[in-house]
């Protein structure tokens, strides 16, 4: 199977005006980050951003450091722990990390914060090199 980048990725996909349109920056000490400010179209409960964009949020930023490390890789398996609402039309910041690295493992974890610094969510990733 070949995975080509059509830039249609929902996360990150710069011709998918569905899309998160999400963009990544390297960190100094390592990590990848990202920052994204939900619209009502991206809510679960009124004013509250969907559990599973926040999931998308983490894994693709997860994802992202592993390919500015050199890797193709796909999520074999992720692990959310959501802490706090994420509220809409306010900041969420996703950093990432990279864990181990073993034979075609890469062992991830990110977290997520709100404008006050508050952890909204955090999770771990495992990721297989293709």
């Amino acid at each position: 199977m070949d995975f080509l980048d059509d830039r249609m990725c929902f996360a990150c996909g710069s011709e998918n005006k569905d899309g998160l349109q999400l963009s990544f920056r390297s960190l100094e000490d390592g990590k990848m980050c990202t920052e994204f400010i939900p619209s009502q179209k991206f809510q679960g409960f009124k004013d509250i951003l969907h559990g599973g964009i926040m999931a998308v949020l983490m894994d693709e930023t997860m994802i992202h450091l592993a390919f500015a490390k050199g890797e193709k890789v796909v999520t074999a398996r992720l692990e959310v722990k959501l802490r706090k609402p994420a509220r809409i039309g306010e900041k969420i910041v996703v950093t990432a990390e990279l864990l181990s690295d073993s034979g075609r493992r890469l062992e991830l974890s990110a977290e997520a914060k709100g404008p006050g610094g508050e952890l909204l969510a955090e999770g771990k990733g495992t990721m297989v090199r293709i």
